[in-house]
């Protein structure tokens, strides 16, 4: 059986043109009973089937890796009050956090959403990996340029910056990986996935398929 009934897409498809805190309260217990306990239910079957393969996530909870369903508006040109999908991060941080290598993932009508890698890191994280970039130059190529990986990702991404302190300027030429303050892998997925029986594994192969950049990630981090 599928991890979600049609409801879990049709509230969202229902609160897009609804988007305020009555029609929500209003709709409060369709909200609970086929969407946020059901995806409670598939982050902790997740949770599991990748602690198999990941020990350290055998300390944490669904309730640790779910993003909330209302928007931070206070700094957003966005001021719609819920997202119009639901997302979780796990890793043994959870979504507390984003620097740390784990599996993002959002479902919704639009699409599903598999990423991962180092998405918000401080000044001192982000030198710590340009460093590791920089002494590590040929692993980090393989790992990127990875048959599987560039298949399912398309590569790694991030914004950039257009100057950095010697020698990675210097090296940047070569290994274009250093100009990058961000490190992350991306993928969308058809939202019918959603309803298939299989959604788990296709989320868990993706997940797999990025292991040698995340792996690496992990000596940064960890």
């Amino acid at each position: 059986m599928a991890f979600f009934n049609p409801d879990f897409q049709q509230f969202f498809i229902d609160l897009a043109p609804n988007n305020n805190k009555d029609w929500f309260d209003e709709n409060r217990k369709r909200y609970e009973l086929n969407v946020k306990e059901p995806f409670k239910r598939f982050v902790e079957h997740l949770i599991a089937k990748m602690a198999e393969e990941e020990a350290a996530l055998k300390e944490i909870e669904a309730k640790d890796c779910i993003l909330r369903i209302n928007r931070d508006i206070r700094f957003s040109k966005v001021k719609e009050p819920y997202k119009l999908n639901l997302s979780g991060l796990i890793s043994p941080l959870g979504r507390k956090d984003h620097s740390y290598p784990g599996m993002y993932f959002e479902l919704g009508p639009e699409k599903v959403v598999v990423a991962g890698g180092a998405y918000q890191m401080d000044k001192d994280q982000l030198l710590q990996l340009r460093e590791h970039i920089y002494k590590h130059s040929a692993q980090w190529n393989k790992a990127a340029f990875d048959s599987s990986f560039m298949e399912n990702f398309g590569g790694l991404k991030g914004e950039e910056n257009k100057r950095l302190p010697a020698p990675f300027m210097e090296a940047s030429s070569k290994q274009p990986l250093l100009l990058k303050k961000q490190l992350y892998y991306w993928t969308e997925l058809d939202p019918s996935w959603v309803l298939n029986e299989k959604l788990d594994e296709e989320l868990i192969r993706l997940h797999r398929a990025a292991a040698h950049v995340r792996n690496l990630l992990k000596d940064v981090f960890i």
